[in-house]
């Protein structure tokens, strides 16, 4: 929905449009507004523009999909349907991330439903692997979560294995070499890290439950 002209000519009387310009504005939506364009002429036969003057009247919507600006969750970017698939107020034909309510969290570029680490950013998206198993002694399977957020790998080699597990129990009582990625060191409970973790690392390594969570820091928002 755009927007439609009164014309009229001198000859023609502008004051009566003017008169009933005033009374259909009491009745106009707030959305629409309008005002004089004496840019508009129009000849006798209609075919020709000359010579007159006009009222425009206009909804506000600059994208021209038929729903006003201050209502449109596109304002800038026709969208009658106003779909909008995460919830997030911003219609899909203008979200960047139409299907992450928090539009790329951890700003790497790849919005949330689609990113392997969705809040430390990762723009390459490198899964160099998983937790080791017996049938992956290495943890050289990539798992689907990414390396800067594997909860777990505080060797920050992408992969969780013994060796993380004897890192963290040597940390925890103030043996080197110390961690390289702390932030990954939770995998049980909150995110502060200790004994606990290295425990449960270690059994998982070894197919034990509990199971390693994405429980870190670097996995939380």
């Amino acid at each position: 929905m755009g927007d439609f002209f009164f014309l009229w000519t001198e000859q023609t009387g502008a004051i009566y449009l003017n008169e009933y310009i005033a009374d259909l504005l009491g009745s106009l939506p707030p959305d629409w507004h309008w005002a004089f364009d004496n840019s508009i002429q129009i000849s006798d036969d209609g075919q020709t523009i000359l010579d007159s003057y006009g009222a425009r009247i206009q909804l506000d919507d600059a994208d021209y999909d038929a729903i006003a600006n201050d209502a449109d969750n596109c304002p800038n970017a026709s969208n009658p349907g106003q779909e909008d698939g995460d919830g997030d107020g911003v219609g899909d034909a203008c979200d960047t991330c139409p299907l992450d309510v928090e539009n790329d969290a951890d700003g790497d570029g790849v919005c949330g439903d689609v990113d392997n680490c969705a809040y430390t950013a990762n723009a390459g998206q490198e899964d160099t692997g998983g937790v080791a198993s017996a049938a992956d002694p290495s943890g050289a399977i990539p798992d689907g979560i990414g390396d800067a957020c594997q909860c777990g790998d505080v060797t920050n080699d992408g992969k969780v294995t013994g060796i993380d597990s004897t890192v963290v129990i040597r940390w925890s009582v103030g043996l080197p070499p110390g961690m390289a990625a702390p932030e990954k060191c939770s995998v049980f409970g909150g995110t502060e890290c200790n004994g606990i973790d290295s425990t449960v690392i270690a059994r998982a390594v070894v197919g034990l439950p509990p199971g390693i969570q994405q429980v870190c820091e670097a996995a939380q928002p």
